[in-house]
């Protein structure tokens, strides 16, 4: 064979592997773009979620380690999602980014709280905004200042 043959050989196997490649980027684009595109993202974003309305006790200070131990109780409303949420920094504040979130805390009014306590442990659709739980005082990863509680009957704000 001349060499002009071999080097087009090469090129031939070359385009055949770059085409594989781009296929292969153009799967994956398509499975993982998605699952991001969808992500919710922080005040002020609005946004409704649904779940089981839960009231749970953690550890506060001073050590936020154990309530028996002498830490003081942080009592307050969680929703446990039906589906879990990505959460995403939309608004480059330097805020968390999270995967599979399904369990938020509430950031009620005492209102809220008295509105909301006949609902406990059943479904509800909640409407407000996404704030990043970073803090010793969130035990969720993110918590969601309510806005609305909305029903098919009613809607409470």
């Amino acid at each position: 064979m001349c060499p002009r043959t071999i080097n087009i050989k090469k090129a031939i196997i070359e385009m055949k592997n770059v085409r594989k490649n781009f296929i292969l980027c153009a799967i994956i684009s398509i499975y993982f773009l998605p699952a991001h595109a969808a992500c919710l993202g922080y005040d002020p974003e609005k946004v409704n979620l649904q779940g089981k309305l839960v009231r749970e006790t953690y550890p506060g200070p001073p050590n936020f380690e154990s309530v028996k131990d002498g830490d003081e109780p942080e009592t307050g409303y969680y929703l446990h999602l039906g589906k879990s949420i990505c959460v995403r920094d939309k608004n480059n504040q330097e805020l968390s980014s999270y995967d599979h979130v399904k369990n938020v805390q509430l950031i009620l009014s005492a209102k809220q709280y008295k509105q909301l306590r006949p609902r406990l442990g059943k479904q509800v659709t909640l409407g407000g905004m996404l704030w990043d739980g970073n803090t010793g005082h969130y035990h969720a990863p993110v918590g969601f200042k309510v806005k609305k509680l909305i029903s098919k009957k009613l809607i409470i704000k």
